[in-house]
């Protein structure tokens, strides 16, 4: 199946409420989300497939040297078909086009294919979080990929 990444745009706010309902342990609310399409220093991915359905997003921001990955959702019927790996790439490609040093994340301690994939990408783990969830309280894990050539904004 081929799958097609591309900008947000607030008509697809809806689906993507929609879908971090269905996929996420955590979900971010819809005024949240509604509001990251204001903010200049966000930026959201989508990924559909071949029939035009959402099947995931990445919501991250950019400011100065640094990227932070704020949510990568993929539709649960649709996980370990290279979705979540396509847009994290997407948002590599865009953060070294940025100039930026590194990029930043924390995910569930129990998310382990998420881990999995970001080790994959280039992440390494730089600490943890106690608490960090409200809904599970459940611990975070730090990730940083350090970008090539770039030494500051650690």
């Amino acid at each position: 199946m081929t799958f097609t990444v591309s900008p947000a745009t607030l008509q697809d706010h809806p689906e993507m409420v929609q879908l971090v309902a269905q996929a996420a342990h955590d979900p971010l609310s819809a005024d949240p989300l509604r509001k990251a399409f204001e903010r200049p220093q966000a930026h959201i991915l989508t990924c559909r497939d071949e029939g035009g359905a959402l099947v995931g997003y990445s919501l991250y921001w950019v400011v100065a040297d640094e990227t932070d990955i704020h949510g990568v959702v993929v539709d649960p019927n649709q996980r370990r078909r290279g979705i979540g790996s396509r847009l994290i790439q997407q948002v590599i490609a865009h953060a070294q086009s940025k100039d930026c040093a590194h990029i930043g994340l924390e995910l569930r301690k129990s998310n382990t294919g998420a881990l999995a994939l970001y080790r994959s990408l280039g992440f390494e783990s730089v600490g943890t979080r106690t608490d960090s969830y409200r809904l599970s309280h459940e611990g975070a894990v730090l990730m940083r990929r350090m970008l090539q050539g770039k030494t500051t904004g650690v």
